[in-house]
């Protein structure tokens, strides 16, 4: 999906700072360990994220979830840009 004077944002997308197009890589390299919240705007063959618009990031995860509630319609992808735990330690997740 490309966005311009052409084919504007739909009405639906009424975000207070849109970012440029950024390949998935991109946004993970720009937000270590926080959760982010994205556009998706292409996907490879498998369906996977390729090409995304950043909504919105935090180290809260709850941001993400509070910011996800204004993109009804919008097909988005949230994930969090850290590792994964090493080994002897976990991670506990609250709602």
């Amino acid at each position: 999906i490309m966005y311009s004077p052409e084919y504007p944002l739909p009405e639906y997308l009424k975000f207070e700072e849109l970012t440029p197009f950024m390949k998935l890589e991109e946004v993970k390299k720009l937000h270590p360990d926080e959760w982010v919240l994205v556009e998706v705007l292409d996907t490879d063959t498998y369906n996977r994220p390729k090409e995304v618009r950043l909504i919105a990031y935090s180290r809260n995860r709850d941001d993400i979830y509070d910011r996800l509630k204004d993109t009804e319609g919008v097909d988005t992808f949230q994930f969090f840009t850290g590792g994964i735990p090493k080994k002897g330690y976990a991670a506990i997740f609250y709602v």
